[in-house]
């Protein structure tokens, strides 16, 4: 097989998705990404004006003004993921400010909402596999607004992730062998620090678990969210960061752990306000993994289960919710971190999606 946009020039595979092969300097890196994402970053900026509207009760111009702050401490600490920003705009044709609104979306509405992921990590005591997965819940508006990146910096691992257009990184693996997930978790403290999705590509900018923890030990994060991190050496950990300290939760009896969006870990630095549907999804999951073997169609079975549907382990559409409760499973994720592959669907998985193998030639 060759590269995973082998089919179409630019496109992940057969379908829609942008594939944007992100080389050289930071700025180079970003122009490479803005340039293919072009369409997708001006969809996204309405779709997230129309979101803040309806869940922080501001608009896209309030929401700038919001994420200035972000900038000067971003020019201050890691100038070089504002050169790439500045390139994301470059290419697109919108302004730096934009793009830092769209890479601080979590601080601005997600403090008094959260999304709807679970995440698993779960290690195969016969083949020593190790599996990192997760559902991507979020608006759906959000589907048509997706790029799949293959960054490729210098002297850096590289990586590859499934992002929103704009965005500098999501969910995914590098070539050094760090796999990542995240959780959103609803809590009204902020500081500053690396907002979520900065902390993120900061940690698959790693080659470890833990150079990730001092990475975020070291610069803090600006809001709380759950960060699960999978190494090739077979450490692998779920971290439940806030800006007042990190809790780092290790694997249960059974090697696996898991995590949805509430807090459970202790200590506990702040105060959280889950949804129940959090709960509910973390205790079935639980039983789901009791005793599964640690596979991907055992793993993909777990996240496609629609028990308690609208708000189960695969979220489908609720006719009923507004704004982010109308939340359904845009993507599934399962790698292997040992292997350096996985694969990704697109869409309720319970629907028996395609999936796309995900790797490093």
């Amino acid at each position: 097989m060759g590269e995973m946009n082998n089919i179409q020039p630019d496109r992940f595979y057969d379908t829609d998705i942008p594939y944007a092969t992100c080389k050289g300097t930071n700025y180079q890196i970003g122009l490479q990404h803005g340039t293919v994402a072009k369409n997708r970053i001006h969809q996204i900026i309405h779709a997230y004006d129309k979101l803040y509207q309806e869940t922080a009760k501001i608009d896209w111009n309030q929401a700038k003004t919001r994420a200035l702050k972000y900038k000067k401490y971003l020019l201050e600490v890691w100038p070089e993921i504002v050169e790439e920003m500045q390139g994301i705009a470059d290419g697109s044709g919108v302004e730096l400010i934009d793009i830092v609104t769209l890479n601080v979306r979590s601080e601005i509405c997600l403090t008094n909402y959260s999304d709807g992921c679970t995440s698993l990590t779960q290690l195969n005591n016969t083949t020593n596999d190790l599996y990192i997965c997760q559902n991507w819940d979020w608006i759906e508006g959000v589907k048509s607004c997706l790029v799949y990146l293959d960054i490729q910096q210098e002297n850096k691992p590289r990586i590859l992730t499934l992002a929103e257009a704009g965005i500098v990184c999501k969910m995914g693996m590098n070539s050094a062998g760090v796999g990542l997930m995240l959780n959103a978790i609803k809590c009204g403290v902020t500081k500053m620090g690396l907002p979520t999705h900065l902390a993120v590509r900061k940690c698959l900018e790693c080659t470890s678990v833990e150079g990730a923890i001092e990475q975020l030990v070291k610069f803090g994060v600006a809001s709380t969210s759950n960060i699960m991190l999978a190494d090739k050496s077979g450490t692998f950990v779920t971290v439940e960061a806030s800006p007042k300290g990190l809790c780092v939760i290790s694997p249960d009896a059974s090697q696996t752990v898991i995590h949805t969006n509430h807090l459970y870990g202790t200590p506990r630095f702040v105060k959280d306000f889950p949804a129940e549907n959090s709960f509910w999804r973390f205790k079935n999951c639980q039983e789901l993994r009791e005793n599964a073997p640690a596979t991907p169609e055992s793993i993909r079975s777990t996240l496609s289960d629609t028990l308690g549907t609208p708000y189960s382990i695969c979220r489908e559409p609720n006719s009923e919710a507004r704004g982010i409760e109308a939340m359904v499973t845009l993507t599934t994720t399962i790698i292997n971190i040992r292997a350096l592959e996985g694969e990704i669907s697109i869409g309720n998985p319970s629907k028996s999606p395609k999936r796309y193998r995900i790797y490093f030639n």
